[in-house]
């Protein structure tokens, strides 16, 4: 049994060494959708289900990121915090659908919403 063992940790050290043992397949790693222009930012990061406002300018304004999906769900996630923060909203989305952002400035919570750019549509799950 002790040899058996050690057959077993060698084999395992030898496919480690070779590079025949990873992780999970990149495949499997889901990465963020943004849109961005030079003041603000938006992502959706599909395996959470987070839309994040990131704000780029010392402008006074907020970041807001508008989002809605193929299937008719819609929202928005606000960053009041200032120039180089950045605000994540979650939302329980449908891994079937698809997502467009579209990302924006404001002056306080009820401002004329600026529109700076969209984004293509995303896959959601």
């Amino acid at each position: 049994m002790k040899n058996l063992t050690r057959l077993a940790f060698l084999a395992l050290m030898t496919a480690l060494v070779a590079g025949t043992v990873t992780s999970a397949p990149a495949s499997a790693v889901k990465i963020p959708h943004c849109a961005a222009a030079p003041a603000a930012e938006g992502c959706f990061e599909p395996d959470f289900d987070d839309v994040t406002a990131k704000d780029w300018a010392a402008d006074g304004k907020r970041t807001v990121v508008r989002w809605v999906t193929d299937y008719g769900r819609s929202g928005e996630c606000q960053n009041a915090a200032g120039a180089n923060t950045s605000a994540t909203c979650y939302y329980d989305m449908q891994e079937t659908g698809k997502i467009q952002l579209t990302v924006g400035v404001q002056n306080g919570a009820d401002g004329a919403f600026e529109k700076l750019t969209t984004s293509p549509w995303f896959p959601i799950g």
